[in-house]
């Protein structure tokens, strides 16, 4: 199993305002290589600024300078050589996973010091930021989703998304663990495609699959698999392979959020492939093929269960109870890789973990677990911390939380 561990209409494009940090080429463009040199470390103004700095910005926003425009809406450009964010060189492509999705660390404390950093500018308005992502179009796609689910990791639920051709954007559902999503849809369309075209396919929905032979034709199937359902999905999944081209991906992205069916009502959007699965509520499963786990054998699929959690501060603890439980089968695909090693396995992963006053998991540690195996441990506590909240009536809360896991 890897180790990652796990809308509402087209958006206007927010641009960096005049005195934001320089922007990088365009990794759409033919000359994406051509990034500036990788500057020294630490070189964004943006993190970490003084108290000085933030009373001068809080004065030029008094005087109606949009001052923080670049720190909402940041230029992410995953080029052909180099990750780069408002002009600040990160880290080099060739460090981006390329077989799973994996978090980028990078992207996303850089990213969250901006949303940070904009919050102290002005902390009585709500932060809605919107980042500018441009892909180099045969970027891998598990390198550049990598990159897009570390950028709403940060605080970024929405995007607008480049890649060669494709232009779409989109509302994530913010992803939590190796292979699940904060929330568990409802229903979702999932577009995939093979060498005999495209499919069409409903997850926890009653509905008629569809084929469809160019992508030109999503519009149409999607439309009419959708007549007589409205809603018709929350979420549209776009399934890939790790190692195909993100260009491709962004296509198919495209044509599934622009099509007439979802007019008034987009859905948010997601990725499936290695790595990353969206969590989706009775989603369909074939009883004569059980799931398979990464080395094609059958998952066991063990029993988990939700103890009693300790809370501390000012967030109910059914709040805390329901984000958890709609996630316990990502717990549950922690514990099977642990079921891999021993069919008995069991017993008690207890996460101690603090929620920031936006709802975001800020630091998190195994709490005290019994149960004999440190990657399932490590894989649960992990999970634990990329669980989406809501914010806290105030400050921040202290949980912990136990989960009790017995085998099949």
């Amino acid at each position: 199993m890897p180790r990652w561990l796990t809308a509402s209409g087209m958006l206007a494009l927010l641009a960096p305002a005049a005195g934001a940090c320089t922007r990088a080429t365009g990794a759409g463009d033919a000359d994406a290589a051509a990034v500036s040199p990788t500057p020294a470390k630490n070189d964004d103004p943006d993190v970490n600024p003084s108290r000085e700095v933030l009373l001068q910005e809080q004065k030029r926003m008094q005087g109606g300078e949009d001052v923080g425009a670049h720190l909402r809406a940041p230029r992410v450009v995953v080029s052909a050589d180099q990750v780069v964010v408002n002009g600040h060189t990160l880290l080099a492509r060739a460090a981006l996973p390329t077989s799973s999705v994996d978090r980028v660390e990078a992207v996303r404390s850089r990213l969250r010091a901006y949303r940070e950093h904009w919050l102290q500018i002005d902390p009585g308005q709500t932060f809605d930021g919107v980042a500018d992502v441009d892909v180099y179009p045969s970027i891998s796609a598990a390198s550049a989703v990598s990159v897009l689910v570390s950028v709403a990791q940060s605080g970024f639920g929405r995007a607008t998304v480049r890649s060669g051709k494709a232009h779409f954007a989109a509302r994530w559902n913010v992803a939590v663990t190796p292979l699940a999503l904060p929330e568990a849809v409802g229903s979702a369309l999932q577009l995939a495609s093979d060498s005999s075209g495209y499919h069409l396919i409903f997850e926890g929905l009653n509905g008629t699959d569809r084929d469809v032979p160019t992508l030109g034709g999503v519009d149409a199937a999607a439309t009419a698999m959708c007549a007589a359902i409205t809603p018709c999905v929350d979420m549209v999944v776009v399934a890939t392979n790790a190692d195909g081209a993100f260009e491709d991906v962004a296509m198919e992205a495209a044509a599934l959020l622009a099509s007439s069916a979802f007019v008034g009502d987009t859905p948010k959007l997601d990725f499936e492939l290695p790595g990353h699965t969206p969590a989706i509520a009775a989603r369909r499963i074939d009883a004569a093929a059980p799931p398979a786990n990464i080395d094609g054998g059958a998952m066991l699929k063990g029993r988990v269960r939700a103890g009693l959690a300790t809370v501390t501060g000012q967030l109910a603890a059914d709040a805390i109870d329901r984000v958890v439980r709609s996630n316990l089968d990502a717990f549950r695909l922690c514990y099977a890789e642990g079921l891999r090693d021993n069919r008995d396995l069991q017993g008690r992963v207890t996460a101690k973990f603090v929620i920031d006053a936006n709802g975001v998991v800020a630091m998190m540690a195994d709490g005290g677990s019994d149960l004999p195996h440190a990657g399932v441990v490590e894989c649960v506590v992990q999970a634990f911390g990329r669980l989406s909240f809501p914010p806290p009536q105030a400050g921040t809360v202290t949980v912990s939380y136990p989960l009790i896991f017995n085998p099949p």
